[in-house]
């Protein structure tokens, strides 16, 4: 149908120019695609079904490999997401956009190193972790090529 609109694009305006502007290619162009014969849509059905298989093929082409975990939580994180009601509490009377960025980093800032401590562990766990999964889910080693025979290099000459 978009093929054939585009195709008739200047016939359909010119047939819409009564119409409202804003439905009016729309109400056109759908009653003269009703009209036609199914001989007459066929061409833009096939190459309608031609850029499917080609847009497909370019998906499939292009698709990505396996998805790359996401990185753990920095100790800042941690510590926001389980301070978020206090946080919220206190950003309060802050500008939305802002607020919460504004007043979780200066109660960061005011934490001690002892306070601090067990979200950098937490996130320590979670690079160990990602790490050994990392390492399971690694390729093994890849097999040499077998050597070059007399008769590969022949060929390859």
């Amino acid at each position: 149908y978009n093929l054939w609109c585009a195709a008739n694009r200047d016939r359909i305006m010119e047939l819409a120019a009564d119409e409202p502007k804003a439905t009016g290619f729309s109400l056109v162009a759908s009653k003269l695609w009703g009209s036609l014969s199914q001989e007459d849509r066929q061409p833009f059905i096939d190459q309608t079904e031609k850029q499917k298989e080609a847009q497909e093929a370019r998906d499939l082409a292009s698709a990505p490999g396996p998805q790359k975990a996401k990185p753990p939580a920095t100790p800042y994180n941690l510590w926001c997401a389980a301070n978020r009601d206090r946080i919220m509490e206190l950003a309060a009377d802050e500008p939305k956009a802002t607020g919460f960025s504004l007043v979780a980093s200066k109660l960061w800032g005011s934490l001690s190193q002892e306070d601090r401590q067990p979200f950098i562990d937490q996130t320590e766990k979670q690079k160990e972790a990602q790490e050994a999964r990392d390492l399971a889910s690694a390729p093994g080693p890849q097999k040499a090529k077998p050597p070059a025979t007399p008769y590969n290099l022949w060929c390859a000459a």
